[in-house]
């Protein structure tokens, strides 16, 4: 499904999933976050984003997509160049070592791409910038067929999102290898999902899932164990979290 395709009723049985998207969305005034959202096939990963971008728009949020695809997994930036393309005249208003930066990764110069960090800095830089004109949501659908270098980008960014009005939300399948949800893993008491990796904040986290990092978590959709969610997840989210599809 497409993340911009409307849903068709209510998602049943993820109202804890839900809940934490609002409280996201509706927090963004004391800061950013990120979430992963993981888990099989056909369990709702999809659903929940597209979800977030209807939530996120009627409450004034611009909304960036991109999709992993397999045939494009191999071409740096691809997923990147997704994202960000409908920011082009955006662009146009970074400094311009910024912009060369920008256009060296997307091969629209001669230049040789820079280092990886540039990038990622002007990226966070480009966001920020478009989000002083309105909160600004991040989508990556099937995160596990994104480029390498879109991966690093993504999960730079979302370590720095505290100080912004961003959110962004990937969602990523069971049983593929992931940066974004192998990052860091941070156990929830009471879980048989946590993983043996620890974080070094602790996470009073909510739902059906498996709790990973950003000093937020990776909700594992497939989690049978469903904690009440606390609103201070929010208010404490200069966080970021992660949920499982």
């Amino acid at each position: 499904m497409s993340i911009a395709a409307s849903h068709p009723g209510p998602l049943l049985g993820r109202a804890a999933e839900v809940g934490l998207l609002v409280s996201l969305l509706d927090g963004i005034g004391t800061g950013g976050g990120a979430l992963v959202l993981h888990g099989e096939p056909g369990i709702g990963k999809s659903r929940l984003l597209s979800i977030a971008a209807e939530l996120a728009r009627e409450r004034g949020f611009a909304v960036l997509s991109t999709t992993g695809v397999q045939s494009e997994a191999h071409l740096a930036f691809a997923g990147l160049h997704q994202l960000l393309r409908p920011l082009r005249l955006h662009s146009a208003g970074l400094p311009a070592g910024q912009r060369a930066v920008l256009d060296a990764a997307f091969g629209l110069s001669e230049e040789r791409a820079p280092e990886r960090f540039q990038i990622a800095m002007a990226v966070l830089d480009l966001l920020g910038e478009v989000a002083t004109e309105a909160p600004l949501l991040i989508l990556a659908e099937d995160a596990q067929w994104l480029d390498r270098p879109t991966t690093d980008v993504l999960a730079f960014v979302a370590r720095r999102l505290q100080s912004d009005p961003i959110v962004l939300l990937a969602a990523v399948r069971e049983g593929y290898p992931s940066l974004l949800v192998d990052a860091g893993r941070r156990p929830r008491p009471g879980c048989s999902c946590w993983s043996p990796r620890t974080a070094t904040t602790s996470a009073s986290a909510t739902s059906s899932t498996r709790p990973v990092w950003w000093p937020g978590h990776c909700w594992d959709l497939s989690c049978s164990s469903r904690p009440p969610m606390p609103r201070s997840l929010i208010s404490t989210s200069t966080a970021s979290t992660s949920a499982t599809r």
